[in-house]
Formats: structure tokens, sequence, C-alpha cells
């Protein structure tokens, strides 16, 4: 089970999130945690946390529901409360990463675009014997996804960079499992089963693949 759940700044200005934590509480911390690093989280919740103050934001649950229809949920409801930025703190229109994008994101993927769209000194894009494209950042190339053209995993990098979360669009799912970035962790899931939070990616897909075989 996973939660939507939904921020409010004194300006009545909305987020809505989601988290397949059982303690919705964490999630929440690390929104507080996020405010205090250059990069990572989203952008416009962070400095509405920045001005505000952790304590004066207010914080509510909307719904609990199985960790398979939280994208869904979270859609509706930032359709629903109309918080894609400047109405509100999202920065995409939900369902990690989604397809629709705040102005201020718009942007600097264009800003970006016009640099390489890619600094390869932070991140690399590599083909696979499959046809797909994997991306990966930093020195010591972690992975964040495999996507189908080298196009998506461009746009991935961008809004990964800028809001902190994985683009499904386009992402191809190994072993027919699903790995979920929340925060600095990753939830494994496979078979709408949730298989547990880790440290890292890889660590995530290493529970679903040994799930696979003790089936």
């Amino acid at each position: 089970m996973g939660f939507v759940y939904m921020l409010t700044s004194p300006s009545k200005k909305r987020y809505i999130g989601i988290t397949t934590r059982n303690c919705v509480e964490y999630r929440w911390k690390e929104h507080f945690k996020d405010s205090k690093k250059d990069r990572g989280g989203c952008p416009m919740i962070k400095r509405a946390i920045q001005k505000y103050g952790f304590d004066k934001i207010e914080k509510q649950i909307l719904l609990e529901i199985d960790n398979e229809f939280l994208n869904e949920y979270e859609q509706k409801f930032i359709k629903q409360y109309n918080t894609l930025s400047p109405n509100g703190y999202n920065c995409t229109s939900g369902g990690d990463g989604g397809k629709l994008l705040c102005e201020e994101t718009k942007d600097k993927i264009g800003k970006t675009a016009k640099q390489n769209c890619l600094n390869i000194a932070k991140g690399s894009i590599q083909p696979n014997k499959k046809g797909h494209f994997h991306l990966r950042y930093g020195r010591s190339k972690k992975t964040i996804g495999t996507y189908q053209t080298r196009e998506l995993a461009e746009k991935a990098f961008i809004i990964w960079k800028e809001t902190g979360t994985v683009s499904e669009e386009g992402r191809v799912k190994r072993g027919n499992g699903y790995v979920c970035k929340n925060g600095k962790r990753f939830s494994a899931e496979k078979n709408h089963k949730h298989l547990g939070t880790f440290d890292s990616r890889e660590e995530a897909q290493k529970a679903i693949d040994d799930y696979v075989k003790s089936l």
C-alpha cells in the first residue's frame, strides 16, 4: 500500500505527492531535508519550505491505495486541486515525471537542450545490445534507468536533475519488475508485491531478480 498526500503552504498553494513507504511522515521529512540541499527534490515545494518553514506547511493524507494505482491518482489529484506550477508547486502532471511540465521546468529543459542537453562529465547515455539506452549519472555511473530511445533518455536526465524523479516515459523495466525512487531510497515491486526499500537501485533490482528466481 502507498499514500497520496498534499502539502499546503500559508499562501494556500498546494503540492501533491506519492510514496510507497509504510509511514508517510518519512516522505515528508525528506522534503524538509531536500530544502537544505542545492539539488534534488521538486524546486517549487523546496522553495516554499525555505520561505515559510517546514512547520508552517500543512500536511495531509488524501488517499491510501495499492501501489499500482498511485501514479494514476497522483495525476487525478494534481488536476483536481490544480497544483501544476504556477498555480501550485508540482513541476509535472504526476505519474513519475508525467508528460505535462510546468513552465519553469520547460524553460530549464529548453536552456539545457541548447547547451547540448546532456553534460557528459556528469551523465552518460550508452546503447545496449537490445537497442535501448542506459542513462547513468556521476563518476560511479550509477544507473538512473534504461530507455527506448536516446531522446527519451536525454529528457529523463533533465527531469531527474530538475525534479529528482525518474521519468517513466519510455523506461524499460527489467525482469517485469518495477524500481521506484523515493527520496534517497529505492522501492522494489514485482507482480504488485512490495519487496522492500533499498539504498540503491542496484539492490532493489537484485531483490526483484532474486524474487523471480524463487518463483
